[in-house]
């Protein structure tokens, strides 16, 4: 069990399963499973950078907000940047 330090407080660090449409509990997300993930809901309080941990190889497609595609293995850590002028998710 990971804990981490939110705004003061001590916080479960959670992971969420990859799914279509994912929703990121913390800036720095780890996601289990191995699904294509086309679609991702953020809160404002993100800003514009996110990172997935892939704890099993998810994918990135692009039918959704996700402008380009990326395959992940086990262990990688994909950073995004998220475009405000075309509302699209970019891995770096």
């Amino acid at each position: 069990l990971h804990t981490t330090l939110l705004i003061g407080t001590v916080a479960q660090y959670q992971a969420i399963a990859s799914a279509s449409s994912i929703t990121p509990l913390q800036r720095i997300q780890p996601v289990t499973g191995a699904l294509t993930i086309n679609t991702i809901n953020t809160p404002n309080i993100f800003g514009a950078e996110l990172v997935l941990l892939s704890e099993g190889g998810f994918v990135l497609g692009t039918t959704g907000n996700i402008a380009v595609a990326k395959i992940t293995a086990t262990g990688d850590a994909v950073m995004l940047y998220f475009n405000f002028r075309d509302s699209k998710w970019y891995p770096k």
